[in-house]
């Protein structure tokens, strides 16, 4: 079991991930972070009411929504992944910083340049990794032992 200290100063067992779009590359993403054991999927988040209900049994402990903001605001959230449109990667993934959440986002992970720096700079103030992804479950997994130490992007 690991063991991590936010900069907080609350130490935790697992990382709580908060999984928002269940639409192409969601439901794989999901799959993947229910296999690592390092993490826990507390949430899961669709606009799709179907989706939701295809894919919450895979997740039976998970809160289902279909407001981002849920998740989002959550306090039983350490990180996010974000599988939405393309155009709300950046929006969504530095909200999710600027509430203290790790972030991973689906590729592509901006659809501009001002906003992957955006991102950057988000990540390095508040000290939270932010990663777009390359190969599934070494990308989720790297990421969880990044968000497990606190650190941010370099």
């Amino acid at each position: 079991c690991f063991s991590y200290a936010f900069h907080s100063g609350r130490t935790v067992t697992m990382i709580r991930v908060g999984v928002i779009g269940l639409g192409y590359w969601g439901p794989n993403l999901l799959r993947v972070l229910n296999a690592l054991g390092e993490c826990r999927v507390r949430a899961v988040c669709d606009r799709s009411q179907d989706r939701l209900e295809r894919f919450a049994a895979q997740v039976p402990a998970a809160k289902c929504t279909r407001d981002a903001s849920d998740v989002l605001d959550g306090e039983d959230v350490d990180a996010v992944v974000v599988a939405t449109a393309d155009h709300t990667h950046a929006l969504v993934a530095a909200y999710a910083m600027t509430l203290g959440k790790h972030v991973y986002v689906q590729k592509a992970m901006t659809t501009t340049l001002a906003e992957a720096d955006e991102l950057l700079a988000e990540s390095r103030q508040r000290m939270r990794d932010c990663r777009g992804r390359s190969n599934i479950r070494a990308g989720l997994r790297s990421w969880s032992a990044r968000c497990r130490r606190g650190t941010g992007c370099r």
